[in-house]
């Protein structure tokens, strides 16, 4: 990347410092407010939560692009904290099958529900025109880094509309 300067004077590599700061204390904001599970089971209570099906570990593994290793470890993490339960596949028992737990779902939609309401203050706070434009740009960059890892991007990210209300109630 050609280093270049903003309209105020920052470099590029100054604003993508500046980003990257504050991605970290955004994750570490609204998403704090969901306690008891580490950034890993998140991701994958969330994805079991968005496909409301039985899924494979492999499948889990492969569509949050992380090993088989690392899924089967949060899976049993998982399992203990009894938000997950795995269940021989009705076609080849020797494969398992993982769903949210009706403990699992509860736990989501509450952390969903109290992050989403965070999220909204904060956006709130911005004002309107403001908080559209964030949005947008975030949609882009989503679709970016999408297009970038040979993904399609998610329909909200290309629309710059989009809820997880759905899943969420």
């Amino acid at each position: 990347m050609t280093e270049s300067k903003t309209a105020e004077g920052a470099s590029d590599k100054d604003l993508a410092s500046r980003l990257f700061l504050s991605l970290g204390i955004m994750s570490r904001g609204p998403m704090r407010q969901i306690q008891g599970a580490t950034q890993g089971e998140m991701a994958l209570l969330g994805f079991l939560l968005a496909t409301d099906e039985p899924t494979s570990p492999t499948e889990i593994a492969q569509r949050l692009a992380l090993t088989t290793a690392r899924i089967a470890n949060t899976l049993n993490c998982l399992e203990r904290k009894g938000l997950i339960k795995r269940t021989p596949d009705a076609v080849d028992r020797r494969r398992v099958q993982v769903t949210l737990t009706d403990e699992g779902r509860s736990f989501m939609v509450a952390g969903r529900k109290r992050a989403l309401e965070d999220i909204q203050d904060l956006l709130d706070d911005l004002g309107e025109p403001d908080a559209s434009e964030y949005v947008r740009i975030m949609g882009r960059i989503e679709a970016l880094i999408a297009k970038r890892e040979g993904i399609e991007p998610p329909p909200h990210a290309l629309s710059g509309v989009g809820s997880f209300d759905a899943v969420a109630e």
